[in-house]
């Protein structure tokens, strides 16, 4: 799950239209949980 919130953070340091978008929502622990697991 680091690893996951790491990529999204790089993503929206990169992207300012993701980061000012769904970042925000995907950052949330329950969604980082539930798509690390689908990852699995």
């Amino acid at each position: 799950m680091k690893k996951l919130a790491k990529d999204k953070l790089l993503r929206a340091i990169s992207n300012s239209e993701y980061a000012k978008g769904s970042y925000a929502q995907e950052m949330e622990q329950d969604a980082l949980l539930k798509e690390a697991t689908a990852k699995m």
